[in-house]
């Protein structure tokens, strides 16, 4: 049994690798972009696969590497798809502290809402 998942982390450590260089190839030759999903999800999934391989033969450091790793490709996923930016849209106040209306669009300026005084009332 011990045999076996050692092979499977081998294995892993193989694809993984095979994966972030396959992914840095692509980026060097221009083929795809940096900031693409194609390339974060092949430095995602090879990152991953290199740390469970690490994991699984006790390389601490490279452990903690590819911990760092996938971390920078969820970031940099979470980002190509908007959601960082809407995030901080959505939670931008305006001039008068008042949140900015998640259809605002940063070009335009947001529209004063009128509000009454505790005296006016």
């Amino acid at each position: 049994m011990e045999e076996m998942m050692s092979l499977a982390a081998t294995a892993a450590g193989w694809v993984g690798a095979l994966g972030t260089a396959t992914a840095y190839g692509l980026v060097s030759r221009r083929v795809v972009a940096p900031e693409s999903a194609t390339f974060q999800s092949l430095n995602l999934s090879g990152a991953t696969l290199l740390g469970v391989s690490a994991a699984a033969t006790g390389s601490w450091p490279a452990v903690a590497a590819n911990f760092v790793w996938v971390l920078i490709s969820v970031m940099a996923l979470i980002s190509a798809r908007g959601v960082v930016d809407a995030v901080r849209r959505r939670l931008r106040p305006r001039r008068g502290g008042a949140p900015v209306p998640e259809d605002h669009r940063a070009d335009e300026p947001a529209e004063a809402v009128p509000c009454r005084l505790a005296a006016e009332v």
